[in-house]
């Protein structure tokens, strides 16, 4: 795993303009999924488009972090990372647990932002109960469902 980790420190190094533009683009979609979680909502008015604005925002900014570590640039194509670390001395499980350490620390610190502002929205409003809770909690396992799907396809 440390080699893994190495790999990627070098790759953020060598693809650091990459790196940068991936990382706005993603705290600008998980900016925009807080933006929608601090909005109250009642369950008839109005939830459902809450619930795809917020799961699409979230999935773009989970896709936009994890491509950083998922696929490099060569020759103008885009290759997938396990495709280049094929000839390094690692197994593709081991490349997946350390993606999925950047994915869960990912997930649990945007989650807990969207939980947070969530619950205080909800409390702010007077319209903090179950369904708010559920709903914050979705959040994050919907985040973290992407991402595995997106570790695990790419």
């Amino acid at each position: 795993m440390d080699k893994v980790k190495k790999f990627d420190e070098e790759l953020k190094i060598i693809y650091k303009d990459n790196v940068f533009f991936q990382k706005v683009l993603s705290i600008l979609f998980f900016g925009l999924s807080i933006l929608i979680m601090s909005i109250p909502f009642e369950l008839e008015d109005g939830f459902w488009i809450y619930l795809l604005q917020r799961n699409y925002m979230s999935a773009l900014g989970v896709i936009q972090y994890m491509q950083v570590y998922m696929t490099v640039t060569e020759n103008n194509k885009r290759v997938s990372i396990y495709k280049r670390l094929a000839y390094m001395p690692v197994t593709k499980a081991e490349i997946r647990k350390v993606r999925y350490g950047y994915l869960n620390r990912i997930c649990w610190r945007m989650g807990a932002a969207m939980i947070a502002v969530h619950q205080i929205s909800s409390l702010l409003n007077h319209s903090f109960g179950m369904a708010s809770v559920l709903y914050a909690a979705s959040c994050a396992a919907f985040m973290w469902g992407v991402g595995m799907i997106y570790v695990c396809a790419v």
